[in-house]
Formats: structure tokens, sequence, C-alpha cells
């Protein structure tokens, strides 16, 4: 014997659209979840809605009743195994679901509306390289300093410069002429000549360099280890990956820190 009259059974239509679509009040939540659980032990009524849930590509969990959950779950595994295409349909009135099937896509909408969780909000974008460029040169402390062609681009005269600030320990490149590169063939590399230390020069991380159809391309970079005071910085051509210590023999640009003398 059918549990909900046929007015029940088209107000838990009603109510699944307007949950599907965002528009359920407080107070047809709780008439929505009443019905729900009344609908559990609903001839037929876990058949269909766990048939098109299945269909619907196991959309997942969310906050319906963990026992009608289930019970959908399981009853819709059977029916899909068994015989999905003679089950899936309208019964009788004495089933209890005549005009369901009519309504089967909107009944798949909300259920799907129900049981898939919200999408997570998306993050705010942060600030991009060039907005962080130019934060950076707004600090009263950053330096500037001219990079100069080196090697196979010492015809280039300045092919970029790079914005520094000690304080921080953070700066930019902001390159012109420094040619695109095959990450698989080879990286650029860029070293910080440190006056407080006596041996080798500061990693200053790896980088590859796609050129921009019009403007620089932008690099930021952090130091490997806090440099106490720069005195030059140096970008080469290395490995995939980079090197711990190089051998200077890829040098393609090379930028002299002026002294305050």
């Amino acid at each position: 014997m059918s549990t909900l009259t046929p007015r029940e059974h088209e107000r838990l239509l009603e109510l699944l659209a307007d949950r599907a679509v965002g528009e359920l009040s407080p107070g047809d939540s709780a008439e929505l979840d009443a019905l729900l659980e009344r609908a559990g032990d609903e001839p037929g009524y876990e058949e269909l809605i766990g048939g098109l849930l299945l269909a619907a590509d196991d959309p997942g969990e969310g906050d319906m009743p963990e026992r009608l959950r289930s019970g959908l779950r399981s009853r819709g595994e059977r029916l899909v195994a068994d015989e999905p295409a003679a089950r899936i349909g309208p019964q009788t009135a004495g089933g209890g679901w005549v005009g369901w099937t009519v309504a089967a896509a909107a009944v798949l909408l909300a259920a799907i509306g129900w049981l898939r969780p919200p999408s997570a909000p998306v993050a705010p974008s942060g600030p991009t390289p060039a907005e962080r460029l130019a934060a950076l040169e707004s600090e009263p402390d950053t330096v500037v300093i001219p990079l100069e062609g080196q090697g196979d681009l010492e015809a280039a005269g300045r092919a970029g410069e790079l914005v520094w600030n000690a304080r921080l320990q953070e700066g930019f490149l902001r390159l012109a002429a420094l040619p695109s590169n095959d990450p698989s063939d080879l990286q650029y590399q860029l070293w910080i000549f440190d006056e407080t230390r006596e041996t080798y020069a500061v990693d200053g991380g790896v980088f590859n360099v796609s050129l921009p159809p019009t403007g620089d391309a932008v690099v930021p970079f952090e130091p490997k280890l806090p440099v106490g005071r720069a005195a030059a910085f140096a970008v080469t051509k290395e490995r995939p990956g980079g090197v711990v210590v190089t051998d200077q023999s890829g040098l393609v640009l090379l930028g002299p820190v002026q002294s305050d003398g």
C-alpha cells in the first residue's frame, strides 16, 4: 500500500525541483525531509530513483538521510544489474507511481542537485608577476641592475634588467633578448655573487623563457640562501634541472651592482 497520497507524490516532485534550483525555503526543506523519510518505504520509489542516480554516473554524497541513500543505491544496483529496461517505467495506480515516469527527468535533475556536493568556491587569483614586479619596484630600497649580453648574446648589448630588494630577499628578471629555451635540452639559471661569501655564487633558481609576442619576459626569483651584499648577478645556460656549482661556460647575461661609493 502506498505511504504517500497522489498529492504528496506531486508535492515531493515540486520540492525536489525547488531544491535542485536552490529555491527551497527552510520550511519547505523540513517538509521535504519528512516526505523523503516516508517515501523510503514507498513501493517502486527506490528502484526508480536509484536507477536514475546510477545512470547519472554516481554523482556523489550529500546530506540526504543515510537510510534512504543506502536503500536507493542498493536497490538501484539490483535494478540496473537485473533488468534495467523493464523496471524503470510507469507502474500502476495501485503501486503509486502514475505520472512519475513522465517527470523522471525532473527527478533526476533534482536528485543530482541533492547528492552532488556544491562546487568549491573559486579562490581569488593572486597578483600577476607583472603586478608583483610593479609593487617591488615601488619599494624605496629596491635597485634596478642592467643586464648585458655575454657569450652568445654579447652582440645584443643590454638584454634586460634585474630588479632586486635585499631587505625582502626577492627580485625579478625582466628579459628582452634572452632566446626561448627547450626545457628538455637546457634551462637558464640565475647566480648571485655575494661579497659576504668567500666561495661559490648563491643559486637564484632555474627558469625557462618563452617570450611573449610583445613586451618582456618577467621571471620572479628568490635566492636559495640569504644574500648579504650582492656584487653581481649572472645568468648561465645549464643542463635541465640546473647545477649546484656553475663553471660559467654558459654565461649569457651579467649585471654588476654599482657600489654606493
